[in-house]
């Protein structure tokens, strides 16, 4: 937007302002969302951030394993859970280079997590090649987990 004025339009949208993060190295091992989402929470807990109320948080760093998905939706049809299947492009790289932005809620589920969910993500190589939701990451050695740093 180069008007600096909001005219879009969007299904949800979740934000925040972050004025400093700290710095958490991720373990090596971890292969699933559930894994990682665990993590965030538990990394989050030791950092002092709220975890009763919803918190952002980034990855950043080199993936061994990433899927993602965007949307190709290009009628006005109701958009339900079929439809979004219907017009998904998966997305699958090795080896890449990446940042997430991610949402982290106990209270959100379904709302702006997953039904089944604590987190919602998105990636984007640093490269600008490829962005979307994330579906699927396994870490690569030295990713690096940024969270709200709290005043104390």
């Amino acid at each position: 937007m180069t008007s600096g004025e909001f005219k879009g339009k969007a299904c949800f949208l979740v934000y925040a302002q972050v004025p400093r993060w700290v710095d958490v190295p991720l373990p090596d091992g971890l292969t699933t969302l559930a894994e990682l989402e665990d993590y965030v929470f538990q990394a989050a807990r030791k950092a002092g951030v709220p975890t009763d109320r919803p918190f952002p948080f980034v990855l950043k760093g080199a993936a061994e394993k990433v899927t993602l998905h965007l949307l190709n939706k290009t009628d006005n049809r109701p958009h339900n859970v079929e439809e979004h299947a219907k017009v998904k492009v998966p997305v699958a790289l090795e080896h890449a280079d990446i940042g997430v932005v991610g949402f982290f809620s106990k209270k959100h589920a379904g709302v702006f997590t997953h039904h089944d969910s604590s987190t919602h993500m998105h990636v984007r190589t640093t490269d600008g090649k490829a962005s979307g939701h994330l579906d699927h990451l396994v870490p690569g050695r030295g990713m690096r987990l940024f969270l709200p740093a709290q005043d104390r």
